[in-house]
């Protein structure tokens, strides 16, 4: 009898709190300024006060019904459908970020090797998987009554890509694969402020030889230095040959990334020139840099001109 008391109770209460407390309104997610964006799904999180944030999911990426009691709110609106982790449960602090990776997993030229090596100044960041294409907006403050018909978010797109392109590379025809690292670029997205963290982190990315002695590769990346031009980003290559041997080169980039033109990426490349890669097919070495009981990365210690 008690048990059947508690629980009339308790569905008479959730009854007058929906239908007393909840207002029925539209929430609208425009296009204007991210059309290329081809989300699966949205979903908008809502903050009141000191509670937990409430998600709340949209299938239609143009909007839907949503219900929520008259009060001060915060709201922040996002893709959804992707691998992309939340972190933070206020509307100040709600970053959006991807996974975090290593090297080894990222690419099999590492999978061997007893030690990768780092450029200079970048041993303390985490590497970051690029961050899959996301637009959000926020609403910092937004008083809601019974009157409220729409919250009406305005999607941008977080995600920039940067281009790169290496000429004159010589003896690329030895090359099977080339992978590449880019530090002090931001690890996560401020979805309310629609701006990157003032972080660093190296993301990786594979590139591609082509006949001419040219490398080419791009990178997606939350972007990098919000506040001032104080990180510095380099770009570092590492070639593997078809003898084996495998080698890096560490390419300063920072001056190109925060000369304005580049700063947001785009389609206009970085280019750079390319070092010489060293290289000898003798099995003993002779000849070559090389000596069959090093198993080591080899740096290229050749000035890179920008």
């Amino acid at each position: 009898m008690i048990g059947g008391m508690l629980l009339f109770s308790s569905c008479h209460y959730k009854e007058l709190e929906y239908s007393e407390l909840l207002h029925n309104m539209r929430v609208v997610f425009l296009w204007d300024e991210a059309p290329q964006a081809e989300p699966e799904s949205m979903i908008m999180y809502v903050f009141s006060g000191e509670a937990q944030p409430v998600a709340l999911p949209f299938a239609d990426i143009n909007g839907g019904p949503a219900a929520l009691a008259p009060a001060d709110y915060q709201f922040i609106a996002m893709n959804d459908g992707t691998e992309m982790l939340t972190r933070g449960t206020t509307f100040e602090g709600f970053e959006v970020l991807a996974p975090e990776t290593t090297l080894p997993s990222f690419s099999r030229m590492f999978a061997s090797n007893r030690s990768i090596p780092l450029a200079s100044g970048t041993e303390g960041q985490h590497y970051y998987m690029q961050p899959e294409w996301l637009q959000t907006d926020g609403i910092e403050h937004m008083v809601l009554t019974e009157k409220t018909e729409t919250v009406e978010f305005k999607m941008h797109e977080a995600v920039k890509v940067y281009r790169f392109v290496i000429e004159g590379v010589e003896n690329l025809e030895h090359v099977t694969a080339v992978t590449a690292t880019i530090s002090g670029m931001s690890e996560s997205w401020l979805a309310g402020y629609g701006r990157c963290t003032d972080t660093q982190c190296l993301i990786p990315f594979t590139m591609e030889s082509s006949d001419g002695g040219t490398v080419t590769g791009s990178v997606q990346s939350f972007g990098h230095c919000p506040s001032h031009d104080t990180h510095t980003h380099l770009l570092t290559v590492y070639y593997e040959l078809d003898n084996g041997k495998k080698l890096y080169a560490v390419i300063d980039v920072t001056d190109r990334l925060h000369d304005g033109e580049h700063d947001n990426g785009g389609d206009d490349p970085i280019v750079v020139e390319g070092p010489a890669l060293p290289y000898s097919d003798d099995p003993d070495g002779g000849g070559g840099m090389f000596t069959p009981e090093v198993d080591e990365w080899i740096e290229i210690n050749e000035d890179i001109y920008l």
